[in-house]
């Protein structure tokens, strides 16, 4: 049994050896480990803004959809609030 319980961790550094051997599937698994370590409830993740097009604070104002919803309704125009404003 301890001899078994030993080539677990030779067989898993074997398995390294050979995922570090490729640089791109070495570079998903890494990010794939530290995703593993989010907890998915408290994270919000913002993907597909250049450097500088969102700030912290601009991301914290931004409200989440009701459960369940896939939409959201279109935000009115600045010409809708001056119609409104006109009536």
């Amino acid at each position: 049994m301890a001899q078994a319980r030993g080539q677990y961790p030779a067989a898993v550094g074997r398995a390294f050896a050979r995922v570090k051997a490729k640089p791109a599937i070495f570079e998903a698994y890494n990010e794939l480990y530290e995703l593993s370590f989010m907890r998915p409830h408290r994270t919000v993740t913002f993907r597909g803004f250049g450097e500088g097009e969102l700030r912290a604070a601009d991301a914290a104002m931004i409200v989440p959809p009701p459960a369940g919803s896939l939409t959201l309704a279109p935000l009115p125009s600045h010409a809708d609030e001056a119609r409104k404003l006109q009536a």
